[in-house]
Order: structure tokens, then sequence, then C-alpha cells
């Protein structure tokens, strides 16, 4: 439930812009009860239960939350309906999911962080920043201001300092909202290997295996691109990231790891590219290929087998939403991309491009 009775007495009160002496007083209650009681440190007696919805002119079921019990059902099919169309990059449509789901739920922070994300991902061009925009700080206010769910605080802070950073070029502000954001001292994942035992610590381990070298391989992509770091230099880093996934997956089972390979694989065949090596290029243009298909063709659900990982399944349902990506066919994305990167004109028109598309499946090569 949203609302616990107290809390939900409360919001029925102040709406109504009646203050608690008053309150109290119709009831015949001191003050500090009914403070209680929108605190949630009581419960107010069954028997005011009548008295007080009559006065709110409200039912008992919607003062007891029992409303809530049949709205959880109705949020979460507006909240299926929207991963959906993010999976498949719909975001027209997913915006308007949780507009309409706002109408009928218009109070609920989950939903409107959802909107307030699909708006940061619809921030595709200079016009719908200009357009998008002041309804993403809006939002953001008001779940920052309103909203007493810490996971969804925290998201929502997520998507604000994203959308500082890449849609409004305003450095500052990012890094002063990542800033309020909480160190990994003191992060879930964290503490749950620390207070499990038995088969929940070993998979809360394994979960951290796999999300910290995630977060390593991604970190080492960003440091590979970064000015500062010479071709060699970047080349060796994205091979060394590489090893460590095969090491850590021996088996094979690289599941969500095949995007990371592919952009690692990539940043290489640039790398290649840019030296005159079209062998080398090749080469791992075709490794990244190999593992677009790979991601693709994986089932929805499917174990993981290596031995550092063995307790977790893969769901691609249940990848992070602001990995817009890795919810995309891989094969668009590296044809789309990657393949029409400047860097790769060397290469593009070469007949053994033939071999790269036939691997990614498009029928429509021109030789």
């Amino acid at each position: 439930m949203e609302l616990n009775i107290g809390e939900r007495i409360k919001m029925l009160r102040t709406e109504r812009g009646i203050t608690q002496d008053k309150f109290a007083a119709f009831l015949g209650i001191e003050c500090r009860t009914l403070d209680h009681w929108e605190r949630g440190d009581e419960l107010p007696p069954l028997a005011l239960i009548p008295t007080i919805a009559s006065y709110f002119e409200v039912t008992c079921d919607l003062l007891m939350c029992m409303d809530e019990f049949d709205n959880s059902d109705k949020i979460r099919e507006y909240i299926e309906k929207f991963q959906e169309f993010i999976s498949v990059g719909n975001l027209a449509d997913a915006v308007g999911i949780m507009r309409e789901g706002l109408v009928h739920f218009p109070k609920n922070y989950r939903l409107k962080c959802m909107l307030m994300y699909a708006l940061y991902l619809s921030c595709n061009r200079p016009a719908a920043i200009k357009h998008l925009s002041p309804e993403i700080l809006s939002i953001s206010e008001d779940i920052l201001s309103g909203c007493t769910d810490d996971a969804i605080r925290l998201e929502a802070k997520r998507v604000l300092c994203l959308h500082y950073y890449d849609d409004l070029h305003d450095v500052e502000h990012a890094r002063a909202i990542a800033r309020t954001l909480p160190g990994r001292s003191s992060s879930r994942e964290d503490m749950l290997p620390h207070v499990s035992e038995g088969e929940g610590k070993l998979r809360a381990i394994q979960e951290n295996i796999a999300a910290y070298l995630d977060r390593l391989t991604a970190s080492i992509i960003e440091y590979a691109d970064t000015a500062e770091v010479d071709g060699e230099t970047a080349e060796k880093l994205c091979k060394m990231a590489l090893n460590m996934r095969a090491a850590i997956y021996p088996e094979g089972d690289f599941m969500l790891g095949y995007v990371e390979m592919m952009k690692l694989n990539c940043r290489i065949a640039e790398i290649k590219a840019a030296a005159g090596d079209k062998d080398g290029a090749f080469a791992y243009l075709t490794a990244a290929a190999e593992c677009a298909a790979c991601y693709d063709d994986l089932p929805q659900i499917i174990p993981q087998m290596s031995p550092l990982v063995n307790l977790l399944t893969f769901n691609k349902s249940k990848i992070d939403a602001l990995d817009l990506d890795s919810n995309r066919s891989m094969r668009e994305v590296c044809l789309n991309e990657i393949l029409t990167l400047d860097c790769f004109e060397c290469v593009r028109y070469d007949q053994r491009m033939s071999e790269i598309y036939n691997t990614l499946k498009i029928k429509d090569f021109i030789k």
C-alpha cells in the first residue's frame, strides 16, 4: 500500500485546509493523539473510522487504504506496459502510458519518476530538450520535495543528474546532484553480503561480482575513450577488459556481458582502423558482430553456468532501464550506430564487410 491510515487522514485534512486543532476538537481527542495517528505511531480506534470517513466525505475503504489493493494491480499494468514500450525504444508510447497512468493516480511518485525518465530519453534534439526540460525539472522538484520513498528519490536524482549533464550541458549542477547520491560503502550491495547467510549470502556475493564486473568494464571503456589515453594504451585496456570477462565467465555464458564485449571489440577495431590495420579492424568488427548476434539470440530467461555466478539467472526484461541499448536489438545497434562511424570509412566498402553483414543476418548488403 502507498499510504497507511494515518497518512491518509493527514492527506485528507491538509487537502481541505483543516488544522490539527480543529479536527482533534471535532473528534474530542487531544491534538497530540491525532499527531501520533498521522505519524503512524498509533492507529485510530475502529469505532471512530465511520465518523472520520463521514467528516471527510469518503468511504471507510478509502480511509483505511483498502482501495490501494485494487489500485496496485492497475498501477502494475501501467508499469508493465511502460517497460514493454521502453524495451523496444518506443518512447512516445512510453510517455503516453505514464501520462495516462498519472491521470488515474496523480499522486503516484513511481509513475512520475518513470515519466521523468521517458521524457529524459526523449530529449534527443535541441527542440525536444527545450520543450521537455521544464517538465523534467518540475517532476523532479515534486518528487524530491514530497516523496518519502528513498529508492524513487534516488532514481529521480540519477535521471536529473543525467539530464543536466547530457541535455543541458550543466556540469556543475550535474556534479552537485551526483555528490548527494549514496557512496559505495552505504549501498545495498555492500551491506547484503554482511547481513545474509547460507545461499542468500552466496547469491548476494555473486550479484556483486556480476555487477562490479559490468561497472569495471564500462569504466575501462570510458577510460580508454579519454583524450589523454593514446591508441596503443586504449587497445591494451580494452583487451584487459575482454580477458577479465573470460576469466569470470570461463563457461562462456556472458549474457549481458555480450553488450560490453561488443563495445570493447568495436573500440579496438576503431583503433586498428585509425592505424591503417584493415585486417585487425575486420577481425575485431567480426568479433563485435558475433557478440551482438549472440546477445540477440539469448532466450528471455536463462540460468548462468560459470562458477562465480551460477546462482544467478539472466532475465532480459529486468535489465537496468537506464541502459536502453541493452534492451534493443544489438544487431541494430551494431549496424546503425557502430558500422556507420566515420572511423570505419576506410573498410566500409571492402568485400570482407559482407561477412560481417552475414553475421548480423543483414540481407540487403550491396556488393
